[in-house]
């Protein structure tokens, strides 16, 4: 490669004299013969090519090649930028002409190659990188002069000017000067070798990332594009000046116009050039999926492949970046772009009254197509790679390789990210699988996994609720369950963990937030914790306030009802899961979670229970259930026609539907009664446990504060002091 590139220098240097018209083809000579690198060096005028590196290619065996007929230069001319000469001659001279003055200001034509900058460069690494890509095949363009396509771009911005102006009193470019313009930028991102300011740029990432990528169709650019996180800066950031360029028009992503050329044909030919149109026009087919208009599969896997690297950048995307400007310039103008930054930023504030609704709409689509396929979301590839490697193995090429077609499936990905996210170790990553679980929670069409393993259920018991009632639908199926409606095992599993998650997070319980929402400034605002997420603390100090003057009685029915649903399973209430698993384990194996059961088998064998921990949290459980007879699950579900019966006017609370229903003991079924029976022993076991016995509280830490709880031991305490002239009244 050196040697071939050796020799063009070799034979310009002589025919550099001849260059002084136009695009005037140069002579092609033929070099036959055994030619070696001193050979070359030397025509070069000595001490370019280093002597350790003519060693070293001596070593190689690379000093000698038999060169029978080598076609130095072609004869079409270089793809450096449109001809002035061509169909854009007037126009250049109307729009362009200080810009055509600076370019021919050396002579009327354009140098094919500028031989001192690139003499200067000959011994630089990114140098000999991009020369073994220009001499790809024996294949070269014509030598390439570093103009940038400077005159094509003045065109472009012409014309983008006067698309976008209500008048304009410039001339219009013409027809064949635009298609001349547009012929260039799309060779440019035909071949990389048409493109100097990115082959030389990227040269390094090229022979390292792309060493066997033959150029053509596109192929080095998408080999870029795969590899863009190694990328250098400069090549990384020209890179997406070419991605922006070609938001444009499909014709400027090659790889996607060869995929996509017989549908464009076939269904799009109607469509003009620009403004992401035909891609535009192709992505709604593919998203109608009309039987009568299939796209090919390589067509498909392109468009894929091209929405994976749109989800960068909002530039990427025509359309989306031009219904958005407004608001970007509103709410993310100090956003750096690229990386998912703006489109992120978008996202959380397209519910502002301010947001566009054109911008918003295209917007929760792509919201709603990555909770279906998280390989789509750019900030989660990026920022959480490194944990799903560690914590998800069996899903890593979902963001590693995200183009690859595979059986795995993002949902999954998705939860066991959430199942991880404590462990997970990067706290931008966990901030992203935070806002996605908010997200989810709030609308929970965009909550995979449970639209995955719900969808039968949610759609024959829970359908008369739109999605923008959130967590409701999570709510329905947890009712519908309680009820006795058949929910399957993928499904139960799924609900246990949205409720476990709203139980433990106020910000992940949409329901409870909304209903609370003055209280939470009120009450709770400073509970949360600094530098974590804190709802948990928020639901805790709710329900301590919860008795408290200007606590509204829609908050605390909201609260109450949540807790109810709670009280099924002893996972979901946190502080004894927390605090009893180890007495689970001892005393309750045997027992299958679910309806109550665990909570019962503790509070049946709550003598044998120790640990502190777990003492408080059933003691808190039981007082809970004693005020309010909805707070026992088995009670609840064994006195409930009972209630209905003989206490239907009484109102929840403070224990008096237990007072009801003990006054009907003879009347009420026999096992509410057995349930009634179970829980008055254990109040009187503990005078904390009686509702009745609250205001005997001050009386306790006065007489008998030394006095071991449990087992009516406090009761027989106050019964002993009753006696004395200041022992409270209200406590008789």
């Amino acid at each position: 490669m050196k040697t071939c590139w050796c020799l063009l220098i070799a034979c310009l240097l002589s025919h550099a004299a001849a260059q002084d018209e136009g695009f005037a083809p140069v002579p092609r000579p033929l070099v036959k013969g055994l030619l070696t690198d001193e050979h070359i060096n030397k025509a070069l005028g000595g001490g370019l090519l280093g002597e350790a590196e003519l060693q070293q290619q001596q070593q190689q065996k690379r000093g000698f090649m038999d060169m029978t007929t080598v076609d130095v230069l072609t004869k079409k001319r270089a793809a450096t930028d449109i001809d002035p000469e061509g169909p854009c001659k007037e126009d250049l001279k109307h729009h362009c002409s200080e810009l055509l003055q600076s370019q021919t200001s050396k002579g009327k034509g354009r140098a094919l190659l500028d031989i001192h900058p690139l003499a200067q460069r000959i011994n630089s690494a990114t140098n000999q990188s991009a020369l073994s890509v220009l001499l790809r095949e024996w294949n070269m363009t014509g030598a390439v002069a570093d103009s940038g396509g400077k005159l094509a771009k003045c065109i472009k911005t012409v014309m983008h000017k006067q698309r976008m102006a209500i008048t304009s009193a410039a001339a219009p470019v013409s027809a064949a000067c635009k298609q001349d313009a547009r012929d260039y930028f799309a060779s440019r991102a035909q071949d990389i070798r048409n493109d100097y300011m990115l082959l030389m740029n990227c040269a390094p990432e090229i022979r390292r990332f792309c060493p066997k990528v033959m150029p053509g169709d596109g192929r080095v650019v998408s080999c870029l594009k795969t590899n863009k996180l190694g990328l250098s800066q400069r090549c990384g950031g020209l890179l997406s000046r070419r991605q922006i360029e070609s938001a444009e028009d499909i014709s400027l992503d090659a790889k996607l116009a060869k995929a996509c050329s017989n549908d464009q044909q076939k269904y799009c030919a109607s469509v003009g050039w620009g403004a992401g149109a035909a891609k535009s026009c192709l992505e709604g087919i593919a998203k109608r999926n009309d039987k009568t208009k299939q796209l090919e599969p390589q067509c498909k896997s392109a468009l894929y492949r091209r929405a994976l690297e749109d989800s960068e950048d909002i530039r990427f995307d025509y359309r989306v970046s031009q219904a958005c400007q407004a608001d970007r310039e509103r709410f993310c103008a100090q956003v750096q772009p690229g990386k998912g930054r703006v489109i992120d930023c978008l996202e959380n504030h397209m519910k502002n009254a301010e947001f566009t609704a054109q911008c918003k709409k295209l917007l929760e689509r792509r919201v709603e197509r990555k909770s279906k396929d998280i390989r789509l979301d750019f900030r989660f590839r990026l920022l959480c790679r490194d944990d799903v490697r560690t914590l998800c193995p069996s899903f890593e090429t979902l963001v590693t390789k995200p183009w690859i077609k595979s059986n795995l499936r993002g949902a999954d990905l998705i939860e066991c990210m959430r199942d991880n996210i404590p462990r997970v170790t990067n706290p931008k990553c966990q901030q992203h699988m935070y806002a996605l679980q908010k997200r989810g929670a709030e609308d929970p069409t965009l909550d995979s996994p449970l639209q995955r393993n719900c969808v039968a259920e949610i759609k024959e018991l829970c359908s008369d609720i739109p999605p923008s009632h959130g967590f409701k639908v999570v709510a329905c199926l947890g009712r519908k369950k309680q009820e006795g409606y058949i929910i399957s095992q993928m499904c139960t599993n799924v609900l246990m963990k949205r409720v476990s998650a709203a139980a433990k997070d106020f910000h992940l319980n949409p329901v409870v937030k909304t209903a609370c929402s003055k209280e939470y400034l009120r009450f709770c605002k400073d509970s949360e914790k600094m530098g974590g997420h804190g709802g948990h603390d928020i639901m805790e100090c709710l329900d301590q306030h919860k008795l408290e003057i200007g606590f509204m009685s829609r908050c605390k029915d909201t609260l109450e009802q949540f807790q109810m649903e709670l009280m099924g399973d002893w996972r979901l209430v946190k502080d004894l899961h927390d605090g009893c698993s180890e007495e689970v384990k001892a005393l309750c194996s045997t027992v299958e979670p679910g309806e109550g059961r665990i909570i019962n088998c503790l509070q049946e064998k709550r003598s044998l229970v120790t640990g502190a921990q777990c003492r408080a949290a059933l003691l808190r459980i039981t007082g809970m259930a004693a005020d309010d007879w909805r707070m026992d699950f088995n009670i609840h579900k064994s006195c409930r026609q009972d209630v209905q019966q003989f206490c239907a006017g009484v109102e929840p609370g403070e224990g008096r539907v237990h007072q009801c229903l003990r006054a009907n003991e003879e009347r009420i079924s026999p096992r509410c009664r057995q349930m009634e029976r179970s829980l008055e022993t254990m109040e009187h076991e503990d005078v904390r446990l009686n509702p009745r016995l609250k205001a005997c509280i001050p009386a306790v830490r006065r007489y008998c504060k030394d006095v071991a709880p449990g087992g009516a031991n406090r009761i027989a305490c106050l019964q002993d002091h009753m006696p004395e002239l200041d022992f409270p009244p209200e406590c008789f």
